[in-house]
């Protein structure tokens, strides 16, 4: 069989997959939840080195190689600034199994900057891993349109829900890349209430408990196609 040519993933040059191969691959994901790929490259480059739109970044937090942008739609980033590093960011699947841990901070609902108003910070959840997580819908604030009036009056709900013990998180339905149009849905879990309080587990040992983390979710697929 001859060998196959193919392209260096950051730099394009031309590569060789005849033994002994030029050049390394590494693993990558299209999207957090997607089945992983490989990507090869020149012995010179690596996959830190693309600058492009569509690069892959590293999260920390699952030591993945994961697409920046959602190739579907291009504006979709599939990364989050960690709620716990100040400039750090990981990816979405982490970022949401955080949320559902721990539900949103306070500082999500307060305006961007002195004067400049309130976006609503949230993300695009399942109904599923929400519910399994103990979150319901509120009453109120279920597939709201966004406007500037909803968005200051939507925050100032959630900091006040917050402040009185319970845990809120955002759902986007559908919103624009600015956020300034589409719809969000606010999910409340009370952190006093066993009944609603059910955490991710410590461990895989609990199969019934283990789709609520998007990242335990996409391992198992992994471990049921095996």
């Amino acid at each position: 069989m001859s060998a196959q040519v193919i392209e260096c993933f950051v730099c394009t040059a031309d590569l060789c997959t005849a033994d002994p191969f030029g050049g390394h691959t590494e693993t990558v994901y299209n999207n957090p939840y997607s089945d992983p790929r490989e990507v090869h490259l020149c012995d010179d480059c690596h996959l830190e080195d693309d600058n492009s739109e569509f690069s892959f970044w590293h999260c920390d937090r699952c030591d993945r190689y994961i697409c920046q942008r959602n190739l579907g739609n291009g504006y979709q980033t599939w990364f989050k600034r960690d709620p716990f590093g100040a400039d750090d960011l990981i990816c979405c699947a982490c970022y949401q199994e955080d949320r559902l841990k721990n539900g949103q901070s306070v500082d999500d609902f307060l305006p961007t900057t002195a004067g400049a108003g309130y976006s609503i910070q949230g993300d695009f959840y399942e109904d599923g891993d929400l519910e399994k997580a103990g979150f319901t819908k509120h009453p109120e604030w279920r597939h709201t349109k966004v406007s500037s009036g909803t968005a200051e009056a939507y925050c100032i709900e959630a900091r006040d829900l917050i402040d009185n013990g319970q845990a809120v998180i955002t759902q986007y339905r559908n919103l624009s890349i600015f956020g300034d149009e589409g719809y969000v849905t606010m999910w409340v879990r009370s952190r006093t209430d066993q009944n609603l309080k059910r955490r991710c587990p410590p461990s895989d040992d609990d199969d019934e408990d283990k789709a609520c983390s998007p990242v335990k979710r996409l391992h198992n697929q992994d471990d049921d196609n095996e």
